[in-house]
C-alpha cells in the first residue's frame, strides 16, 4: 500500500494534467465562471475608474445588480489585485483562468 503523501503526490499530478485544458483554452467556460469572470472585469474596471470596488453596479447581470454588495467579493478581488501585482502584462483572463487551475489542481489537498 503507497503511503498517504505519494498517493495525494499522485493524485495532484494527475489533476494538474487532466485540467491543463482550464488554462489552455483562453475563454471563460458557459457556467458560472462566465458570470465569475464578468464580476473580476467589472472591479477591474471599477478599480481602475477609482470606483468603490466592493460596492459597484454590474449593468450586464439581468437589468443590473449590485453583485458584490449581495455576493462574496473576495475571491473576486484576490484576482484582480493578483492581475495588478504582475502589473497588468498577463491578461485579466489568463490571471482568472491560472487561479482557478490552481485551485481545482489543489482541491484535494484542501479537503485534506
Amino acid at each position: 500500500m503507497l503511503p498517504l503523501r505519494i498517493l495525494f503526490g499522485l493524485v495532484l499530478v494527475f489533476q494538474a494534467v487532466t485540467l491543463w485544458p482550464e488554462v489552455a483554452v483562453p475563454v471563460p467556460s458557459l457556467n458560472d465562471t462566465a458570470v465569475h469572470f464578468l464580476i473580476v472585469q467589472r472591479m477591474s474596471e471599477a478599480l481602475a475608474q477609482g470606483d468603490n470596488v466592493l460596492d459597484h453596479w454590474v449593468p450586464d447581470l439581468e437589468l443590473g445588480w449590485p453583485f458584490p454588495l449581495y455576493y462574496q467579493h473576495l475571491p473576486h478581488l484576490a484576482v484582480v489585485l493578483l492581475h495588478r501585482l504582475l502589473l497588468q502584462q498577463v491578461s485579466l483572463l489568463t490571471v482568472f483562468n491560472v487561479v482557478r487551475y490552481v485551485l481545482l489542481v489543489g482541491f484535494p489537498v484542501t479537503m485534506y
